[in-house]
């Protein structure tokens, strides 16, 4: 058999290493990259994708592994946390073949183009926003694209923002790349992730999604959708599909197509689902087609307990419309997760009390407690700025369930750590937590191998949640491999 080099490797960094100790118990494909690595295909360029960290690479693994394939062109994704570490496995990755084009994208990059072009010596080039055109512009030599920019004559050069206007044009991510075996959630062992839109149109200060894929939402064929969901169950063996839109029921009529088409594929008892979305966006009709069709979690952003912290963060949702959706969610039959979210700017005691309180009364079946990170592109960033907040500028801190990035007065570490564990022990020590995990057990809305081995995490994580973590010595706790600054010179 005839070993073909690829023209094109696409790299997910090892960044798990960090999440790992605070029980990120899922681990979903890089989607982002299966996209890329599809519309190249499709063009005839030859592609490889790395998930160095579903496959738990060290940095020299990482490395080692990328320079063996020898691809002419080598692209890596990265967030804010991790863009120091994709700078340096560019770096190791030029020193040992100096002629490979090196190339940045994701939403850091997407946000600051110039500066982390200059930043980071590692990388020639940069696509920022969506990138697939950008890409395969680099790929096949051509000298300029809608968000590519590239070093010329010592100066970064390149415009705008990489944008997919018919997302039904695109062929369905190049799943045949990935390690599909290797990811997983506390609801399945078989697991994967699908986009079914692009874009949120809202207006949170927190997020950068806005700015990588625009407020225009554009949606897929409910029919492609169900297709691909079926063509996972059929060809991968998954039984769990999370879906990574930010507003995924927005679209009342989009929605009820979908639920259709899933039935029509006779997917439900097949392959369980899950969706984020607003508490504002969904009705009762919309929640009883959503379990027809085999969904069984929603996932709502609760943030904050109050009414001011979540008007200071243009959420544009109420205490009464999420008291609501919850409530008639359950009723629907599904289980739901709560996003919270502290530290906000200009948050005080009293606010974090109420967010307690509000999450004790919806009694969520699942929590995530982040910390209000502002990232690069975000309004949130914007107004610590404007306000002279003081905000961390190291960007390996910038992990939302990890570090304390804003740094005000009314908050001390020791009330965002007493917090998490609040808010975490109100969740999942609640009387009934344990009869309503049974209960989706014994309905098949769990599996249970994967929900024993995600509790045993859970609960590791309860215990040390309170805490080790985001304290003080995490400055210097990095692992050694990690990347310090920025690799302005590595070649």
């Amino acid at each position: 058999m005839t070993h073909t080099t690829p023209e094109v490797l696409l790299i997910n960094p090892p960044f798990r290493a960090r999440t790992a100790r605070i029980a990120q118990a899922s681990l979903g494909p890089p989607l982002g990259l299966g996209y890329l690595a599809a519309s190249l295909e499709a063009a005839g360029v030859t592609v490889a994708i790395l998930d160095a960290n579903a496959l738990g690479l060290s940095f020299q693994e990482t490395v080692h592994r990328a320079t063996r394939v020898g691809a002419r062109v080598v692209g890596l994704s990265a967030a804010t946390p991790s863009v120091r570490l994709a700078g340096r496995i560019a770096c190791g990755i030029k020193a040992a073949r100096r002629s490979t084009v090196t190339v940045l994208g994701g939403p850091h990059a997407t946000a600051l183009p110039r500066e982390t072009l200059a930043e980071e010596g590692g990388f020639d080039a940069l696509v920022s926003g969506e990138g697939e055109a950008a890409l395969l512009a680099l790929a096949s030599g051509e000298a300029s694209a809608p968000g590519l920019y590239r070093h010329v004559n010592g100066k970064v050069r390149g415009h705008g923002l990489g944008h997919v206007a018919n997302v039904r044009a695109l062929p369905w991510p190049a799943r045949h790349l990935l390690p599909n075996h290797r990811y997983r959630t506390p609801d399945s062992s078989h697991f994967t992730t699908i986009i079914a839109q692009r874009g949120c149109p809202a207006a949170c200060t927190y997020c950068g999604v806005p700015a990588l894929v625009g407020r225009e939402v554009r949606r897929r064929e409910p029919e492609d959708v169900a297709a691909e969901m079926a063509a996972c169950h059929r060809d991968l063996g998954v039984r769990y599909v999370g879906f990574l839109d930010d507003t995924f029921t927005l679209d009342g009529l989009w929605v009820h197509a979908l639920c259709e088409a899933v039935r029509a594929e006779r997917l439900p008892g097949r392959v369980r689902w899950s969706c984020l979305t607003r508490a504002n966006a969904v009705d009762p009709p919309m929640l009883r087609a959503l379990r027809s069709a085999g969904c069984v979690r929603l996932e709502i952003g609760i943030e904050s307990g109050s009414a001011s912290v979540l008007h200071s963060l243009k959420k544009g949702v109420s205490l009464a419309s999420m008291r609501r959706a919850f409530r008639e969610a359950r009723t629907a039959g599904l289980s739901v997760l709560g996003f919270v979210m502290l530290n906000a700017p200009g948050e005080t005691p009293a606010d974090l009390e109420a967010t307690v309180e509000l999450v004790e009364s919806l009694a969520p079946d699942h929590v995530q407690v982040s910390l209000a990170t502002p990232y690069p592109g975000t309004a949130m960033r914007e107004e610590c700025v404007r306000r002279g907040i003081a905000i961390d500028s190291n960007w390996e801190r910038y992990s939302f369930l990890n570090d304390v990035v804003i740094r005000e007065p009314s908050r001390s570490l020791d009330l965002l750590r007493n917090t998490v564990s609040r808010l975490n022990r109100t969740v999942y020590l609640r009387p009934d937590w344990a009869l309503r995990q049974a209960t989706r057990l014994a309905t098949g809305d769990l599996e249970l191998g994967a929900f024993a081995s995600a509790a045993v995490r859970g609960a590791l994580a309860l215990s040390a949640a309170t805490l080790g973590r985001f304290d003080r010595s995490d400055r210097t706790s990095r692992p050694a491999e990690a990347p310090i600054g920025p690799t302005r010179d590595c070649v």
